[in-house]
């Protein structure tokens, strides 16, 4: 997939709003991976699917994995059942580029959402995270 067709599908979550959501005010960079200092290093470092940024835009939250997770299935401490700054209900999860809404749970260890067998591309990829009170 180019990166032209990774941005028309990820544009409602690339699309940030100038406030971000409570949970992304407490856990901006959740994940092992930290990048090196300064802007644009991206590059520098290797993210795995549990490195996770937060946003959202009209009430949806947007949860980016920076990988694809180990088993194919994600797993978002930052979102857990009773956390501090993620108030609110989840009723659907659904994966930008993908068909329909995927199987999840929340409990006190985090979301837990189980991912498609295929891949929408290899850069990162976006969970639309809809809900009551979420953001």
């Amino acid at each position: 997939m180019n990166k032209q067709s990774h941005l028309n599908i990820f544009s409602a979550a690339l699309s940030l709003t100038l406030t971000m959501p409570l949970v992304a005010q407490a856990a901006r960079a959740e994940g092992p991976s930290r990048a090196p200092g300064g802007m644009f290093n991206e590059d520098k470092q290797q993210f795995t699917g549990a490195d996770v940024r937060f946003t959202q835009k009209n009430g949806v939250l947007y949860a980016l994995m920076l990988g694809w997770p180990n088993g194919g299935r994600a797993q978002i401490e930052a979102l857990a059942d009773g956390a501090q700054y993620a108030h609110g209900t989840i009723e659907q999860v659904e994966l930008l580029g993908s068909q329909g809404a995927l199987a999840f749970q929340r409990d006190a260890s985090g979301l837990q959402v189980t991912l498609p067998e295929s891949r929408n591309g290899d850069m990162a990829y976006a969970l639309k995270i809809n809900g009551q009170g979420l953001v």
